[in-house]
């Protein structure tokens, strides 16, 4: 415990249990290195010893893991000291000793071993040898836990012995181990309190923990702090300052201190010469520097597991058919205080994260397994028979909701969840949701067969579709006048008739001269005197009598329902009454109205003065409820509403329906104009549909050019962008274009295509200024404020439904650096950039909209532009089809073949929606961020499976100048980026390839995927080897033209489907398959199998029948580890497994077969030949 012998500087920044032993990474580290070899033979114990005494075996020469030597000339002295320890191999121990070695020649070595080890178990000299390892964090009221260090790999990592504690710089474990780094969208603070939102969903919750924030653009929001968790990806923390805002930087979590010190290991404590245990103790090998003084001390022993009493109660013969039981019985007085049952964690809640702590929290309090009539009986509690409290996050936080049950279906897991902060419950059944709130019971489909409610609202005649209503049940319309109601027709009574007409007032009326019957009259009009065609009515037939004739210009009073006039109106004329009402007379529209064909009437002038002029301007009407000012237009988009109205300089409501020349609402006649064809767009019932066609190179873009817009400082637009699915091809925009200067070289409002996300951003001769943090596809309000330079400058602001939006690029002030009036939906011809989709409005102000402003004149104009049938929803709608996500550069995308991701070039057991989003020479760290606005959006929460398959990093040393560290953090990044999003997720190796003749595949290829094997299943859920396959992984595979196309980078058509494409799928099977903790429930009897890529964990049953079971192709499956199982429990019928036809098992000639006893299983690992050859076996574990 010397402090000058113990190393501790530097962080530890992650960890991993893969092959061929735990590892640890760390930063600002030079450990010296060790040299590995492998035993090429088991070690065994003698025959009345334990021991295995000195033994002379051989090293292996082939199938040792990545960096390990194959001839003793590597080792650094032909003697010395060496630390040994088993690999990896479930729950069995390492075995780790420390002993003296002796080189005798080129593949041979003399070791006197204290402890057996199996084949292939590591040899390490130098190096870390010698020393043990604490992760501090772990570290608890003073006992330490500490592994031995098997040796050190490079100057930041080294393999640790730690069997099933292997939790060093492993988070979700039973380790207290956190490392967290994200990216810092935006900053505020107001009234001394900071609002920090990152640009992805924090992985765990950080409430209370102090974390460092750094690289802010504003440094004074820089610093160390304690933080409060208010949503997945946003916090607060107290700081006093100026009120301001700030983007940039990164939030850093990392509990990554440690301690190596010199180690040995006590053989006896028991003192030989005195017969005593005195202090003395025997010391196995060891290389310590031990001094006099020096303190010495036992650590915890680094694998020790407790567990309280089971009892285990067993009966052969049949039980006894009276009840049996065991528990606890309380008789006597029983009352108030007695609580019969406890379980309870006392671990305080701050240890916990989300509290303040760093812990991950217990698994389960009960469970109750096997098979069991009824899992619980109870008796009801004379209060209640559940009493269920909040979380630990108590009642009121963003992550205070819990679910109540998962319960599993053939299909997934069901959920009924309860969110105490809105007393919701809330179901999820295969995908279809129901809840319970306050507000009401929502649901898709409602079966009832009866249904007593008071009100039903939002039903509409169209929703019923089967069954009747009783007719009682239905009210009668009510009779014209104060009393008027919609409703059912009276019964017209049981006796038919000819005709019969439904009046006003509720009755049924039969005409003259026909019978009715059935609750009607007929009122007929008598005619007594007059003529009728000159004939005089009266005496026999008419009866005599005077009538006055009635001709076509017979003049019928007012008072009789007439005008009084025999004049008709002639075209453009109207009748007009007298002030007395008692004559009408045709008049002639004056200059300050017209009359079209159909009848309506458009007034723009009032006695000679246009409307919006001086004597009128400012006086307004209502229409359809909305004030509309008389400035010359009145229509259901009202100008008069906007906020800041007075600073319009143009509002196109766009709904003309017809013309070139769209109308402007403001009183500046600003009026818009089209381009000749094709570049017009389409007028709708709604505005206006903006299409283009891509060109290589140019494009037909559709648009309209404003007026008097050259000085907007605010912009707002009514859109749908119908961006299409699947990847971005030649039919499709390198990038949309909202609107645009007359030039799209001058400032634009763009978005990437869909590979990059849809992400909107505003861009000044092509360079970008500011990009907004989200996508904007489907049907929105988009308000842009352009930063103003100056004396108190202002930043590009971005609001999308009158919610502001991060940004994650620049902090822009855009305005002034380009000016001329804009295009809108597209620009003209020269770059492959239009907007798919509609607009419904566009408007442009010479201010500034505030942020109230911003949220006012959104919520009047989707208001006004859902009353036109305009329906506002994401592009992406919900769907229960499994999503497949292939995250990647050109390898991916296929560059100009058909890439493995796509669909008919898998086969996957499950049929998925594939999106692939490889964009050529992309780095990892890029991708990376993308995610949130793009791979996001595929997610489909009630969809049986959600898989992201990530295959990138070849670019980011090649083209990009990363490390081989920093493209694997960027790529588990990615992985643990998409988890939070739901995802299950893959990642794939790298494969050679070389630039220009010259190989990458050492700098590349073999730097990055040795790292990439050991971390990846920290963070992924599977790891594609492709790798791993000669065809593409060996060194030089590049230069093989079935596979590889002329620039020896990218694959041929053959190389996707035939090489990537079936590894891919069974990467993308084994993450929704069977696995060692959840087991394929189906066992297998029949004499014969086949396992595929999904039988993670098989059983097998062979009681009527001996089973071989032959395993698939190991290629691509390094480290994952299967199992396979016999649950008979006697029989002669063996379980035989078979090792695929391409390798044999632990890589040994002849070894090809493996017998599994009767209950017990076997587990096996996919192993790697060479990292440079490539190649792949299945190691036996046990």
């Amino acid at each position: 415990m010397n402090p000058a012998k113990v190393i501790s500087s530097g962080t530890l920044t992650g960890g991993s249990v893969g092959s061929p032993h735990a590892s640890a990474t760390f930063s600002g580290t030079t450990f010296p290195l060790s040299t590995f070899f492998s035993t090429g033979q088991a070690i065994v114990s003698q025959t009345n010893d334990i021991a295995p005494g000195a033994v002379t075996f051989i090293i292996a020469t082939s199938g040792t893991p990545s960096g390990y030597a194959t001839n003793t000339a590597s080792a650094p002295a032909t003697s010395g000291l060496a630390c040994i320890a088993d690999q990896v191999s479930g729950v069995l121990p390492s075995n780790y000793e420390m002993a003296t070695y002796t080189v005798t020649d080129a593949v041979h070595i003399r070791i006197a071993f204290k402890k057996a080890h199996a084949a292939l178990s590591t040899i390490a000299i130098g190096g870390l040898c010698g020393y043990g390892l604490e992760q501090t964090v772990d570290t608890a009221n003073g006992i330490r836990q500490v592994f031995p260090v098997v040796g050190s790999y490079s100057a930041n990592g080294l393999y640790y012995a730690g069997t099933t504690s292997a939790v060093v710089g492993q988070s979700n474990t039973t380790s207290a181990y956190l490392n967290v780094n994200l990216s810092i969208a935006n900053l505020t603070r107001f009234g001394n309190l900071v609002t920090l939102t990152t640009t992805s969903n924090l992985p765990l919750d950080l409430n209370g923990l102090p974390v460092t924030i750094s690289g802010v653009g504003d440094s004074s929001y820089n610093g160390i702090f304690s933080v409060t968790s208010i949503a997945a990806n946003s916090l607060t923390y107290n700081q006093s300052g100026a009120n301001s805002t700030s983007t940039g930087g990164t939030i850093v979590v990392v509990t990554g201190g440690f301690a190596l010190y010199p180690m040995a290991e006590v053989l006896s404590v028991y003192n030989a010469s005195t017969k005593a245990v005195d202090g003395a103790m025997t010391l196995a090998p060891n290389n310590a520097a031990w001094a006099t003084g020096d303190s010495v001390e036992e650590p915890h022993f680094f694998q020790q597991q407790l567990a309280a009493d089971i009892s285990y109660i067993t009966q052969t013969t049949p039980r006894p058919t009276t009840l049996t039981r065991a528990g606890v019985t309380y008789q006597g007085n029983n009352g108030p205080g007695l609580q019969g049952w406890t379980i309870n964690n006392t671990t305080p809640a701050s240890n916990y994260i989300g509290n303040g702590g760093t812990h991950n929290a217990p698994d389960a309090a009960y469970e109750a397994t096997g098979v069991w009539k009824r899992t619980m009986v109870l008796q009801g509690g004379e209060t209640s028979l559940f009493d269920v409290n909040c979380n630990s996050h108590g009642c009121t936080k963003w992550n205070s909701p819990f679910n109540l049950f998962e319960l599993q279906s053939s299909v997934g897991t069901d959920t009924m969840q309860w969110a105490p902060q809105s007393s919701t419950f809330t179901m999820s059944v295969r995908g279809t949701g129901f809840s319970f709130a306050p507000s009401g019971f929502t649901a898709t489909n409602i079966n009832a067969t009866n249904l007593n409610a008071t009100n039903i609202s939002g039903l509409a005649a169209s929703s019923i579709t089967a069954g009747t209503f009783a007719a009682a049940r239905l009210p009668l319309f009510g009779a014209s006048g104060a009393s008027h109601a919609i409703g059912a027709v009276p019964d017209p009574g049981a006796t038919a008739g000819t005709t019969r007409y439904l009046r006003e007032d509720g009755s049924w009326s039969v005409p003259a001269g026909t019978s009715g019957g059935g609750g009607g009259s007929s009122s007929v009009a008598a005619i007594t005197s007059g003529t009728i065609d000159g004939a005089t009515i009266g005496a026999t037939t008419p009866s005599t009598g005077a009538f006055t004739t009635l001709t076509s210009t017979t003049p019928i009073a007012p008072a009789s329902g007439g005008t009084g006039s025999s004049v008709a109106p002639a075209a453009g004329q109207l009748l007009i009454g007298n002030s007395g009402g008692t004559a009408f007379a045709p008049q002639t529209l004056s200059g300050d109205c017209t009359m079209a064909p159909s009848g309506a009437i458009t007034c723009l002038k009032v006695n000679g003065t246009n409307l919006g002029a001086a004597a009128t301007h400012g006086a307004s009407i209502s229409i359809n409820g909305t004030a509309c000012a008389l400035d010359g237009s009145c229509n259901a988009f009202s100008f008069a509403t906007l906020p800041q109205q007075s600073a319009v300089l143009a509002d196109y409501q766009l709904n003309d329906g017809s013309g070139t020349a769209p109308a402007d609402s403001s009183p500046n006649g600003n009026t818009g104009s089209f381009p000749s064809a094709p570049a017009a767009p389409t007028w709708t019932s709604q505005g206006l549909a903006c299409n283009g066609t891509a060109g290589g190179g140019g494009s037909t873009g559709q648009y309209f050019t404003t007026a008097g817009t050259q000085n907007a400082k605010t912009i707002m637009m009514v859109y749908t962008l119908s961006a299409p699915g699947g990847n971005n091809g030649p039919a499709n925009p390198t990038f949309y274009t909202l609107w645009a200067n007359s030039s799209i070289a001058g400032l634009s409002f763009n978005s990437g295509s869909q590979n990059y996300g849809y992400q909107p951003y505003l861009s000044v001769n092509g360079g970008q200024q500011s990009t907004m943090d989200g996508s904007f596809v489907g049907t929105h309000v988009m308000i842009v404020v352009l930063g103003v330079a100056g004396g108190n400058p202002t930043q590009d602001t971005y609001y999308v439904d009158g919610i502001q939006q991060p940004t994650v690029a620049g902090s822009a002030t855009t305005f002034g650096k380009s000016n001329g009036v804009y295009n809108v939906c597209g620009a003209p011809t020269g770059y492959d950039t239009y907007m798919t989709g509609n607009v419904y409005r566009w408007t442009a102000w010479s201010t500034q909209l505030s942020a109230q402003d911003a949220a006012a004149a959104t919520g009047l104009t989707k208001t006004l532009a859902q009353s036109k049938g305009v329906n506002f929803q994401p592009f992406y709608t919900p769907t229960i089809t499994p999503q497949l996500v292939c995250t990647g550069d050109s390898l991916t995308n296929g560059n100009g073949v058909t890439p493995f991701c796509t669909s008919g070039v898998l086969s996957t057991n499950i049929g998925y929606n594939i999106v692939n989003y490889g964009i050529g020479n992309i780095g990892s760290n890029v991708n990376m961020s993308l995610l949130p606005s793009r791979e996001k959006l595929a997610y489909a929460p009630n969809a049986k499976s959600n898989v992201s398959f990530i295959w990138n990093g070849t670019n980011d040393v090649v083209t990009k100048g990363r490390t081989a560290q920093q493209t694997v953090d960027a790529i588990l990044q990615e992985c643990s980026i998409m988890h939070t999003f739901g995802f299950k997720t893959i990642a794939a190796t790298v494969i050679s390839r070389a630039t220009g003749g010259t190989s990458n595949d050492t700098a590349d290829k073999d730097a990055v995927n040795p790292i990439l094997r050991a971390q990846a299943l920290n963070s992924c859920d599977a790891l594609a080897d492709f790798a791993g396959n000669p065809l593409v992984g060996a060194d030089g595979a590049y230069s093989n033209a079935t596979y590889y196309q002329g620039d020896t980078t990218h694959l041929t058509a053959t190389g996707q489907s035939s090489v990537i494409a079936p590894m891919a799928s069974h990467a993308i099977d084994q993450v929704t398959g069977s696995t060692l903790l959840n087991c394929d429930p189906n066992v297998v009897t029949t004499a014969t199998y086949t396992s595929v890529a999904a039988d993670g964990c098989k059983v097998f049953n062979t009681a009527s029948n001996a089973i071989t079971d032959t395993l698939p192709s190991a290629i691509g499956y390094t480290n994952r580890v299967i199992r396979r199982c016999n649950n008979s429990s006697s029989g002669s019928n063996t379980l035989t497994i078979a090792a695929p036809s391409d390798s044999p098992f632990n890589n040994t000639t002849g070894t090809t077969t493996l017998t599994v006893p009767n209950n017990s299983c076997k587990d096996f690992k996919g192993a790697l030949t060479s990292n440079t050859s490539a190649g792949e076996f299945w190691q036996q574990l046990n």
